[in-house]
């Protein structure tokens, strides 16, 4: 049996402030048995500073706001141009759901913020 290599998924976020759910990347559908995608890291970088509490989310199939699951979260202070680690509860996702950010009250993120996904696919 061969390894997967890993693949990866950067995408911008852009500035949230207050409490704000945003759908940002769809589980693709695999040409194979694979199925969803195992996350095996996420990571925020912002090119400002910022306090948040920061939530990675399954938000559904649908790309509402509605969160209907969470798949890990991060409670920072966030330094200009350093990424920090998501804590992953959640690993494995099944094609075609939606995977969101939310931001906790009271928090911000800066206009140059990305979020970096590291996954496999499937379980």
């Amino acid at each position: 049996m061969s390894e997967q290599a890993i693949q990866s998924v950067v995408f911008d976020l852009g500035a949230m402030a207050g409490t704000v759910n945003k759908g940002v990347w769809r589980v693709p559908k695999s040409d194979s048995a694979f199925g969803g995608v195992t996350l095996l890291n996420a990571y925020i970088i912002s090119g400002g500073a910022a306090t948040s509490v920061l939530q990675l989310n399954n938000m559904g199939t649908a790309l509402g706001t509605a969160i209907s699951s969470n798949i890990g979260t991060l409670n920072a202070t966030l330094v200009a141009n350093v990424k920090q680690a998501f804590s992953i509860t959640t690993a494995y996702q099944d094609s075609g759901t939606w995977i969101g950010v939310s931001t906790g009250a009271g928090g911000s993120l800066d206009a140059a913020t990305s979020v970096i996904l590291e996954f496999k696919w499937g379980k």
